[in-house]
C-alpha cells in the first residue's frame, strides 16, 4: 500500500496545481476585458493556459518517477494507446479535411482525445492487471 499512497500523493498534488492554474487562468481571461489593463491580464491568462499542459506533463513525470516497475509498465502501455489513438485520429481526419474541405481540427480536440484515451487505458489496465 506504500507504493499506492506515494503515487496518489504525488498525483493529487499535481492535480491540485493543474486545477489552480486552470481556474486562475480562466478567471483572469474572463475578467480581463472589464479591467483597467486588459492587455496585461490577457497576456497573463494566456501565459497560465500555456503553462497548464506543461504542468500536467511535469505531474505525469513526477508520478512516473515514484512508481515501481509494474506502474511504469502500465503507464507506458497507456501512453502508447493514447499516442496511437491520437495518431489514428490525425491520420484519418487530416486527409478527409483536405479532400472534403472540412474545417481544421482544433488542437484542444487532439489533446482531449489523447488524454481521454490515456485515462481509459490506465483505468482498464488497473481493473484487468493486478500485481
Amino acid at each position: 500500500m506504500e507504493r499506492d499512497s506515494r503515487i496518489r500523493k504525488t498525483m493529487f498534488r499535481g492535480a491540485i496545481t493543474a486545477i489552480v492554474i486552470a481556474v486562475l487562468g480562466s478567471l483572469i481571461l474572463i475578467f480581463a476585458p472589464d479591467s483597467p489593463s486588459p492587455a496585461y491580464l490577457r497576456g497573463m491568462g494566456t501565459g497560465l493556459m500555456v503553462v497548464l499542459p506543461i504542468s500536467l506533463i511535469v505531474m505525469a513525470y513526477r508520478g512516473y518517477q515514484v512508481m515501481d516497475e509494474f506502474g511504469r509498465v502500465m503507464t507506458l502501455k497507456a501512453v502508447a494507446v493514447g499516442f496511437m489513438v491520437v495518431m489514428g485520429l490525425s491520420m484519418v481526419y487530416f486527409p478527409l479535411q483536405m479532400a472534403l474541405r472540412w474545417p481544421g481540427l482544433p488542437l484542444w480536440v487532439i489533446w482531449t482525445v489523447g488524454s481521454a484515451a490515456y485515462g481509459l487505458a490506465m483505468a482498464f489496465q488497473s481493473r484487468t492487471e493486478r500485481e
